[in-house]
């Protein structure tokens, strides 16, 4: 059985995974898991979950979700995942990846669970950097 709380209906599995990726995120192991399926199956619910369950054992969670009218913002779901604040289009010492390097500086200290929903509808500039952000784990 799946820790925190009830279990979603049929994906236990799911659970299962997402709950050794956040309990190996808890002692500094990365990894990247990607929830899959189609319209209506869960992937939300799955997500939610997981971000429960990480705040629950005292990790950081930022979340993103991609959306039909913001895929043509620049850093759109960077944006949501570190905030309004977030150097935006390129600026400040990331130089293209805005944030990248002091995400990764901090979840040394702070493991780090990010969640991003909707990848189909992602700007190219967020998946650019999402793809940098997996070659640096």
């Amino acid at each position: 059985m799946p820790p925190f709380g009830l279990s979603l209906l049929g994906r236990e599995h799911e659970q299962e995974v997402l709950a050794r990726a956040v309990t190996g995120l808890s002692e500094h192991r990365p990894a990247v898991v990607t929830v899959s399926g189609a319209a209506g199956s869960g992937q939300h619910a799955l997500l939610r979950w997981a971000a429960r369950l990480a705040e629950e054992r005292g990790l950081r969670v930022l979340r993103a979700r991609a959306t039909p009218g913001e895929s043509d913002l620049v850093y759109g779901a960077v944006t949501q995942l570190l905030g309004p604040d977030a150097p935006a289009g390129g600026a400040g010492r990331d130089g293209p990846l805005p944030g990248l390097a002091e995400l990764l500086r901090t979840a040394r200290d702070r493991p780090t669970l990010l969640t991003v929903a909707d990848l189909q509808w992602l700007d190219p500039d967020s998946l650019r950097w999402l793809r940098a952000l997996i070659r640096r784990l």
